[in-house]
């Protein structure tokens, strides 16, 4: 095969003249100290908060603590052989999961990824699992009604797309069964509901997605699940994952139906994250802002609708009626907060012959925690028994004075 110079020469030149170099760099930082899923990284200087790093183990992290000289990373990744010395690349990105209609029907864990065995998910886009919340002005007011399909609830408490709401009960009353009923009860209502299980047993979850399927209602429910056996970090960001899935649908104009179970475990997941990254944990209660960690970008121009489930450290709190059980939905309105308080005879009755025993409003008149009620319940008994002490030193002082006295010509008269 003959070539002609000329060719060849305008062959090379038009090869030089489209030639790009592309030069790649990434940042690298090495592992001084790993344990407990946490790992701190020194050298990733130009780190941004939330950002994905990975390991060279295929692992992954999240940026937490952003120090002088080091980076506290929470491992998302309950099996890694992360060591000391091992390699940290930056990614450039922040912890983003999947999101899209190929979710519907599935059971993801934390990070997006299927754990239910039906194969991959087909999804072309993801999305942070922190945005920035929009304004208040973009904000829609809550005005379509959402029902429980509970005739005792439903009837009653006020409940609307776009709101709040917190069931707080003791352990078997029936929180969520509350929350499964409302899901089932979406069916053709166009409204997609996801279910994030956070710190549960694994069978517990495939109960709850065998009742759902035998119910019809996962062909529109997501379930994020992360299990009592993950680490805190993975259960830590279950909440954000579902807010992430849901905040997809709802900017497409749909309403969207978002239950955490329950945000107890996530406190604890946070209190233990924040004790390992040696930050504060907060009080020794529910910490307040938890509430901050779950609901950061919820209510918002098209409804996403929140129940959350608490199961309280005092289970005295809610108070005891012999022979049964009380399960109460907190109601939170932009017009203050509001309990109401359900009489559960047993544990998962039929909610239809639930009594709803009291209605107050929290912002009016703030109900008294259980050690108050018990602290005035003992000052009243003490001040009670000092005064029955009282009358009885009076009552015998006036006996012993009267016998001091003798009858003396017909008339009583002192010694």
């Amino acid at each position: 095969m003959n070539s002609r110079p000329d060719e060849i020469s305008s062959i090379i030149k038009q090869q030089i003249k489209d030639y790009e170099s592309h030069v790649e760099m990434s940042e690298t930082g090495t592992v001084i100290l790993v344990g407990d899923g946490i790992a701190r990284v020194y050298g990733v200087t130009g780190c941004m908060a939330g950002e994905l790093l990975e390991f060279d183990d295929g692992s992954y992290g999240m940026a937490q603590n952003l120090e002088t000289e080091t980076v506290s990373v929470a491992v998302l990744s309950d099996k890694n052989s992360i060591r000391e010395g091992s390699k940290v690349r930056r990614t450039g990105r922040v912890v983003s999961v999947p999101v899209g209609e190929g979710l519907l029907g599935r059971v993801v864990g934390p990070l997006g990824n299927p754990i239910d065995g039906k194969g991959d998910i087909e999804s072309a886009e993801t999305r942070p699992i922190e945005a920035e919340a929009p304004g208040i002005i973009k904000r829609k007011s809550v005005s379509v009604p959402l029902q429980t399909g509970i005739k005792a609830i439903d009837s009653m408490i006020p409940i609307g797309r776009g709101q709040r709401e917190l069931i707080i009960g003791d352990r078997q009353t029936g929180k969520t069964e509350i929350a499964i009923d409302t899901i089932i009860n979406q069916r053709d209502q166009n409204v997609i509901c996801i279910y994030v299980a956070i710190g549960q047993k694994n069978t517990s979850v495939v109960k709850i997605q065998n009742e759902l399927a035998a119910a019809g209602a996962m062909p529109y429910t997501v379930i994020v699940a992360a299990g009592a056996s993950e680490s805190a970090p993975l259960q830590y960001i279950a909440p954000y994952s579902g807010c992430a899935m849901g905040e997809y649908f709802m900017n497409q104009g749909k309403d969207v139906l978002i239950i955490y179970d329950d945000l107890s475990k996530h406190a604890a997941a946070y209190r233990t994250l924040s004790l390992l990254l040696k930050r504060a944990p907060g009080r020794e209660a529910y910490p307040g802002d938890v509430f901050y960690l779950n609901v950061l970008d919820e209510t918002l121009a098209y409804q996403v609708t929140e129940i959350n489930t608490v199961l309280p450290y005092e289970t005295d709190l809610l108070g005891k009626v012999p022979g049964k059980d009380l399960c109460t939905l907190v109601t939170c309105t932009p017009y203050g907060v509001n309990t109401h308080r359900l009489l559960v005879c047993g544990s998962r009755i039929p909610y239809e012959e639930a009594a709803v025993l009291e209605e107050e409003s929290v912002s009016a008149e703030p109900i008294a925690s259980t050690w108050e009620v018990k602290y005035l319940q003992g000052l009243l008994l003490g001040c009670g028994a000092a005064a029955v002490i009282a009358f009885l030193m009076f009552a015998i002082a006036l006996i012993r004075g009267k016998r001091t006295k003798h009858r003396k010509g017909g008339h009583y008269a002192k010694t």
